[in-house]
């Protein structure tokens, strides 16, 4: 649509305060803000380029850097290729980039520098835990860690992300890296939230990523296997795509099952006592022991032997109690008979898991298109729960 107000970039401030650093720009008369404690911050074409990638692509709006240089060569064409793969996915139309500044001298002629430090994004949960012994375990470690307030937590939950930052501290001094924090409105921004996050999240990262100084090597935990080939915001051949001359992007541990992720870091008493799955849930409590996520996890962690230990999660009700009220739907239906079918069960826990997977598929219509590719293992976990219903797979 050529007739669509370009998605605008500009008026950008730059401020510190207290060890607190904070970069804003004004994005369709709205400030996005991104707030870093531990660290510093610059603005630079890729990072604002990055986000608004997706929104653009969707809406056939351009993109305007307004008193910005032109991202560089590398990042360009990596973005064109994100680009065209997910127009495949999603439709729309790659966008075009237009800026009010010529790039400097530097970007024109002199070869890209990029630090060799190292940054991983960690939230706590059971891939960034593994991506982080992954990379000691290599000789690799990260020289940082980078946690943010706005992603799957949200702004308002105070009291989930200081709570939850004395285990961040003691990870950190532990393994003797630095932690940074940062807080972001991004989510919340008119142009960005009206997207599935699924989709974003991946673009969202990379963005952020751009603004950091100092770290040139940027590292994504997995967030599903290889195997699992769905259109998705963060993947292997996605994440790597939001490299530049400056930044260079790594995914770690992909074509690695989430069960054989927690048997390599179950014995870990950091693990044990600071994992962090929930993103449902509100308040201090680490995990709320009641969404799919928290339970699918839980039933993971038995397959271990260890979960006596797993302090993190401490809710007073019986797992088998808590799965007799989700329900949840196809996609995490299969991750929930993933972490039950090879265990011998409890009799109470294995009623409990059969009936609310027969409970959430009686509630489905059609098994949606992009899950047809594990038409087997569906037909599996019907078998495996007994389900006498029928299901009819989308074309």
């Amino acid at each position: 649509m050529p007739d669509q107000p370009p998605l605008a970039f500009g008026k950008i401030e730059h401020r510190k305060s207290g060890g607190v650093e904070e970069l804003k720009a004004k994005v369709d008369g709205k400030w996005l803000w991104i707030e870093l404690t531990g660290g510093e911050l610059k603005s630079t074409p890729e990072a604002w380029a990055t986000f608004g990638l997706y929104p653009a692509m969707t809406t056939g709006r351009r993109i305007r850097l307004r008193d910005q240089p032109p991202p560089d060569k590398l990042w360009a064409g990596n973005a064109k290729t994100l680009m065209t793969k997910m127009t495949g996915w999603w439709g729309g139309t790659i966008p075009k980039i237009v800026t009010d500044r010529h790039p400097s001298w530097w970007r024109r002629f002199a070869l890209p520098w990029r630090s060799k430090k190292r940054l991983l994004f960690f939230s706590g949960g059971v891939d960034s835990f593994h991506a982080l012994h992954e990379m000691i375990q290599q000789g690799v470690p990260p020289d940082a860690l980078l946690f943010v307030d706005g992603f799957d937590i949200d702004l308002t939950d105070t009291a989930k992300s200081e709570a939850y930052l004395p285990a961040l501290e003691e990870i950190c001094r532990h393994h003797r890296i630095k932690l940074l924090r940062l807080k972001t409105n991004l989510r919340k921004m008119p142009f960005y939230r009206k997207h599935n996050w699924e989709f974003t999240y991946g673009l969202a990262m990379g963005g952020v990523a751009h603004l950091i100084r100092s770290y040139g090597e940027v590292f994504i935990s997995s967030s599903f296997e290889t195997i699992r080939d769905i259109p998705y915001g963060s993947r292997v051949d996605v994440d790597v795509l939001f490299t530049s001359g400056t930044k260079r992007f790594h995914h770690v541990g992909s074509g690695i099952l989430r069960t054989t992720k927690l048997m390599d870091i179950c014995h870990d008493p950091l693990v044990q006592r600071h994992l962090r799955v929930c993103w449902k849930g509100r308040g201090a409590r680490k995990n709320c022991g009641e969404c799919e996520k928290c339970l699918r996890t839980e039933l993971n962690v038995l397959a271990t032997g260890e979960y006596e230990k797993f302090t993190c999660f401490d809710h007073p009700e019986s797992i088998a109690a808590r799965l007799g009220r989700i329900e949840t739907h196809m996609d995490r239906l299969v991750r929930m008979w993933q972490a039950a079918k090879d265990q011998s069960l409890p009799p109470d826990l294995d009623q409990a898991v059969k009936a609310m997977l027969r409970r959430s598929l009686g509630k489905l219509k059609t098994v949606p298109t992009e899950l047809a590719s594990e038409h087997g293992e569906i037909e599996a976990l019907v078998r495996y729960c007994g389900y006498k219903g029928e299901l009819v797979f989308d074309a």
